[in-house]
């Protein structure tokens, strides 16, 4: 009973300042939700086990090639990794995975589908759960795999309505038909290894991908596998006999030869590790972010709440003067802080709540698991637990400004200065601790803001205005080059004799795009260079993407038509290798006996899906395995995806387009991370420097209240107001300078022991980080100015009175 009439007592007290009690709880609430949130956030990142069996054995398998000492994950040669598989089911159980896209033909509107290509054990291996039916049939051989189809849910319920009997319904995908065996559940998690274009739709036997068993040519950049090795066996032991399978096969075939001098040898990562990767690093610094924010929120929850223990005064003295011990009185105070901190962890679980929504909205495809993130048992518990760490700290710092002696004699105090309030050095304490967190808040956002506004900025090097790419399906229809090199010029001139078409370019792949088209350059003794952007042209490219030839010249029909060995490379391609801009007249090599002659130098365009992976290009005379074009239409010209299609079916009803990127919208999705990341940056920051300035005004105007004895006699003396200025000023700086210090001198040491974070995160821009100092000085300044002003324009004999 009587912790109930506490508790009442304490809400009663909190009603009757409702300006206090709001501003306390929307602070908190704001910065406890976002707190919360990055919370969830990295637990599932960082800590949560991922939702797989035996996951402590689950491997991600791919080839690296090693020459010259210089390791290359990247392109997999087809017979290796499916020989691997093959010959590791003595120590290992494995899945071939391939993602890919394609069209449901069998569908009216022909949708293109995310499709994955994977052997039967991926279903095992991954515990897949399923809404209804079941995973492939497992099969002695790759070969002999049933055409059977499982699809997602989503894809269930949006193309086929959630129809009922869509277990043995048939459909086509690209040129083969198959059976729907299942439907998988709308909680599986896909690994995001092997989810290159996003979340997969459809998935289908490997057997029917374009990868077969003895393919020694094609080496894909999206071929991998999913191992589980025994539980007696270590990742070295797996890694060594899977070595030794790739390295018996390349040299029992004729690609051995091209591989002389390289090893190809066995890469394991663990599946945790491919999946978290370097996304832990990015969901700890929100996180840090989130704690330092709510540290300069809290900073002015103190600074308020000490101001309201400061106006109770004489109502605890009251309690003092009958018997009330200083124990009593925490509890007292402890109970309304909980109380304050409780709601407000409420309200920041909804807020939380609708954070994790936005981020999974905004992040999609960025971060892992987002599909995982929500309010759980350990949220509700952080949440608890902060808050009642939270109201700790307030009972705490709110009863060390409570003087228990001088509250017994308080009752008889003239009141003249005399009265218990909010100690200097606790005040000036908040203003070094706001001003220090706010500045390496500030310090971090700016790295932030820098790195993502160069990337949304930066210049293409190429005109993408009115450009549209597409990459053409032509079925099992056109099978050699010659048909597929037909094909596209009729495709080119129907397009040209269009109207509303300025230019048409035959080409390999958009200049722009989500996706990875490279290729390794060597040296005569096959000497790694790098890995460089490839694509394949016509003569029509640089002109109608604008993009200069700085040296040299362009392709001639010839070189195209006879697909010599000739090349045209970008100026980082021509600096990295050769060390010279002008390369005209150099060879370049994909491989030790393959020279190409440089016969011109172009300057190089930006892509931001690629700029970590690899910067510059390789352009070859035009290659036919895969159809690609891209036509520039007439300014203030509309050409539509359906336009298109109808135009390409006048060459061949059996054409469907697989890809379709209108190259200026490609541009913005590429860049729309990171230019979101900077906007948020951007308002963090500002949320930061509004929340410090916020705080510091209150204690400085606070402080200047509770002086007003003071400058009245010196008003009455004939201070003049000049003076009585410069004093508060001066004063109240001095914490201000001493927080910007301790800010810059933490920021330091923090950039010795985490130099490696810090390069990532690019460095701070030097003028967003003084324009910040500038406005929380001047800030600061106003907070000064207008209290003090209040005192100079009032009568002095008020100021005496200390009304």
């Amino acid at each position: 009973m009587r912790l109930k009439h506490e508790i009442n007592y304490a809400a009663l007290g909190l009603k009757k300042s409702p300006g206090f009690t709001f501003i306390l709880i929307l602070t908190l609430a704001l910065t406890l939700g976002a707190l919360i949130a990055a919370f969830n956030l990295n637990q599932l990142i960082s800590f949560k086990d991922l939702p797989y069996p035996n996951v402590e054995q689950l491997y991600v398998f791919k080839q690296n090639e090693i020459r010259a000492d210089k390791n290359s994950v990247g392109g997999q040669l087809v017979g290796a990794q499916f020989n691997a598989y093959e010959q590791g089911k003595a120590f290992s159980t494995s899945a071939l995975i391939s993602q890919t896209r394609g069209i449901l033909i069998s569908e009216p509107s022909e949708p293109m589908l995310i499709s994955l290509y994977v052997s039967a054990e991926y279903f095992e291996l991954l515990n897949v759960p399923f809404t209804k039916g079941k995973g492939f049939t497992l099969s002695k051989e790759i070969k002999d795999a049933k055409p059977e189809a499982v699809i997602s849910y989503d894809l269930w319920q949006t193309q086929f309505s959630g129809r009922k009997d869509i277990l043995g319904h048939s459909v086509q995908f690209q040129d083969d038909f198959f059976t729907i065996v299942g439907v998988m559940d709308d909680t599986f998690s896909e690994p995001k290894p092997y989810a290159l274009y996003g979340k997969s739709q459809i998935i289908l036997p490997i057997a029917f991908s374009e990868y077969k068993q003895n393919d020694w040519h094609n080496i894909p950049r999206n071929l991998a596998s999913l191992i589980k090795i025994n539980s007696t066996q270590t990742e070295a032991e797996a890694q060594h006999l899977l070595s030794k399978i790739i390295d018996k096969e390349i040299k029992s075939t004729k690609i051995g030869e091209r591989y002389a001098g390289i090893q190809v040898k066995a890469h394991l990562t663990s599946l945790t590790h491919a999946i978290r990767g370097d996304n832990s690093r990015i969901s700890l610094s929100i996180l840090i972010a989130s704690i330092i924010l709510l540290f300069i929120a809290f900073a002015n929850v103190v600074n308020l709440y000490l101001s309201h223990i400061a106006k109770k005064q004489h109502h605890l003295a009251i309690c003092a003067s009958v018997g009330a011990t200083p124990k009593a009185i925490f509890k007292r105070l402890f109970i309304e802080s909980f109380l304050i901190t409780f709601i407000s962890a409420i309200f920041a679980l909804l807020i939380s709540a609708w954070l994790m929504i936005f981020i999974k909205e905004i992040a999609a495809g960025t971060l892992p698991r987002l599909n995982e993130l929500n309010l759980d048992l350990s949220a509700l518990l952080f949440s608890f637990i902060v808050s009642l760490f939270l109201a700790i700290l307030l009972a705490y710092f709110g009863s060390k400004v409570v003087n228990y002696d001088a509250l017994k004699n308080q009752l008889t105090a003239s009141g003249k200065g005399t009265s218990s309030q909010v100690s200097n050095k606790i005040r000036q304490l908040l203003i070094i601790s706001q001003v220090c967190f706010t500045g390496l808040l500030l310090l971090a956002t700016s790295m932030i803001l820098q790195n993502s506004l160069l990337i949304v900025h930066k210049p293409l090097g190429i005109n993408v205005a009115n450009v549209i790419s597409l990459q053409i399906d032509a079925g099992k229809k056109y099978k050699t080059p010659a048909e597929k090199k037909q094909l596209l010029e009729q495709v080119k001139n129907k397009f040209l004799h269009n109207p509303i078409i300025e230019n048409v370019s035959k080409n390999l792949v958009s200049p722009l795009r989500s996706g990875d088209f490279s290729a390794p350059l060597v040296d005569s003794d096959n000497k790694s260079y790098g890995i460089f952007g490839f694509s394949a042209i016509d003569i029509d490219y640089f002109e109608l993407l604008q993009q200069p030839i700085l040296y040299g010249r362009n392709f001639n029909k010839a070189e195209i038509t006879e697909q010599q060995k000739v090349a045209v490379i970008s100026e980082t391609v021509a600096n990295s290798v050769f060390n010279k801009t002008n390369a005209v007249g150099e060879s370049i090599r994909f491989s030790a006996n393959s020279p190409y002659k440089v016969i011109g130098v172009t300057s190089d365009h930006f892509n931001a899906f690629t700029h970590k992976l690899y910067q510059g290009n390789i352009y070859l005379p035009l290659r036919t395995f895969r159809l690609n074009i891209l036509l520039k239409v007439k300014p203030d010209m509309l050409f539509s995806k359906i336009e298109i299609l109808e135009q390409l079916h006048q060459v061949d009803p059996s054409l469907r387009i697989l890809e379709f990127l209108e190259l200026e919208q490609t541009q913005k999705d590429l860049v729309y991370h990171y230019n979101l990341a900077a906007w948020l940056a951007g308002a963090l920051s500002l949320l930061a420097l509004m929340l410090a300035c916020a705080g510091i005004y209150g204690v400085i105007s606070y402080a200047s209240q509770i002086r007003r004895y003071e400058l009245g006699i010196r008003i009455a003396l004939g201070a003049k107001h000049k003076r009585i200025m410069y004093l508060v000023i001066k004063d109240s700086f001095k914490p201000i300078l001493i927080g910007i210090i301790a800010c810059l001198s933490l920021a330091a040491l923090i950039s010795i022991f985490a130099n490696e974070t810090l390069m990532l995160l690019g460095q701070p821009d030097f003028k967003q980080v003084v324009a910040a100092t500038i406005l929380l000085m001047i800030f600061s300044l106003l907070a000064c100015i207008l209290p003090v002003k209040k005192v100079i324009k009032a009568d002095p004999i008020r100021a005496l009175r200390n009304e």
